[in-house]
């Protein structure tokens, strides 16, 4: 069970989201069995490493299995 102390740290968040959103969110936990609690605090953590790395100006690139260059993940603003 959890502590009093870890229970006041959770708080609630509500965010609007459109038809659309909603219904990528939903398939993508579904799709990945998490939840959807899980799946925001998946994608907080991939955007943090992206924050981090763009900071010290790297770059995240999706390679093939035998590291040919793919993409590069961009997030603009970044």
């Amino acid at each position: 069970m959890a502590t009093t102390a870890a229970v006041l740290e959770k708080r609630r968040l509500n965010i609007n989201l459109s038809p659309a959103a909603r219904t990528e969110v939903t398939r993508l936990a579904e799709h990945s069995s998490r939840s959807i609690t899980e799946l925001v605090r998946l994608a907080l953590s991939l955007l943090k490493v992206v924050m981090n790395e763009t900071e010290r100006g790297h770059k995240l690139i999706v390679t093939t299995e035998e590291g040919k260059p793919l993409k590069e993940l961009v997030i603009p603003g970044l």
